[in-house]
């Protein structure tokens, strides 16, 4: 991330966080290279299921280190290389968690490939 942008999102949590009530949620959606983590083409710019299932997560750990949750899920340190992982089937409960490509199926207690989600538009009834 440049420079300007890392500075510009401190001055705006520092401002944002003067205010009652209000948290500054600052997270990485990882960019094409790194995987796929936005919607197609047609819906530019908004995050799929994965880059939905990373904001999610950023938020819980703002909440609990402000103590507004008492607890949390279990996660990995926030690094570039746990939000990469794809091992899925090799990685820990916290790293799986942690992971953009991951998730732990609850029938079966194992970390699987998250896909990201279909390309194709859904319209409801």
């Amino acid at each position: 991330m440049p420079a300007f942008l890392i500075n510009y999102n401190r001055r705006v949590k520092q401002a944002l966080e003067l205010e009652p009530k209000t948290l500054f949620v600052d997270y990485y959606i990882p960019n094409d290279e790194e995987g796929e983590f936005y919607r197609a083409p047609a819906n530019g710019g908004h995050p799929n299921c994965r880059g939905s299932k990373i904001m999610t997560h950023a938020v819980l750990t703002r909440l609990f280190e402000a103590k507004v949750l008492a607890r949390s899920l279990r996660l990995a340190e926030n690094t570039k290389d746990n939000l990469l992982a794809k091992e899925c089937g090799q990685l820990a409960v916290d790293t799986c968690h942690s992971s953009g490509f991951c998730w732990r199926d609850p029938n079966d207690g194992r970390c699987k490939v998250y896909r990201p989600g279909d390309v194709r538009r859904h319209h409801f009834k």
